[in-house]
């Protein structure tokens, strides 16, 4: 996903922000708080970043789909798996076609992350939950998965889970 889903989405919404005149979003507004945001993501901040994109979400208006799906990568990258689980389920309950594949795969990857640390019943309802996200991104946007890493941990996923 970092490869191909998550510079686009930064570059639309970049886009979009920098295109509006300093009124709407000043110096100390969104567009810089979304710029900090993005650079703790980058450079191995990650517990700044999602601070910062859980306050963007506060007044992410229209821009919210991809301010999510950043909030939730970076909750995925601070080992915040339960949180980047639910943030990015809720994105994808609102989305259709490559946005909803993108946030699949972040909530398919986090309850993976879950499933391999949760003993029993409840580490297997994670894993079945992770499966049938990932199979959804991979038959929707198999774009998405150009290095096959997404496809090798579904493969894990269907190993543990027995077939």
């Amino acid at each position: 996903m970092n490869k191909i889903w998550k510079p686009a989405l930064a570059g639309a919404l970049w886009l979009v922000l920098s295109s509006c005149d300093e009124g709407a979003v000043g110096p100390d507004g969104f567009q810089r708080e979304y710029t900090t945001s993005r650079n703790a993501l980058e450079t191995g901040k990650f517990d700044k970043a999602s601070r910062g994109y859980a306050r963007l979400l506060q007044n992410s208006g229209r821009y919210e789909p991809w301010v999510r799906l950043e909030y939730s990568h970076a909750l995925l990258r601070a080992n915040e798996f339960q949180a980047a689980a639910e943030q990015a389920r809720t994105l994808a309950a609102s989305q259709t076609g490559p946005a909803r594949s993108a946030a699949l795969v972040v909530q398919g990857t986090a309850e993976h992350e879950l499933g391999m640390t949760k003993p029993g019943a409840e580490g297997d309802a994670y894993l079945r939950s992770a499966r049938a996200a990932l199979t959804e991104a991979l038959n929707e946007t198999p774009e998405l998965d150009r290095y096959g890493a997404l496809t090798a941990r579904k493969a894990r996923l269907d190993q543990q889970l027995g077939g």
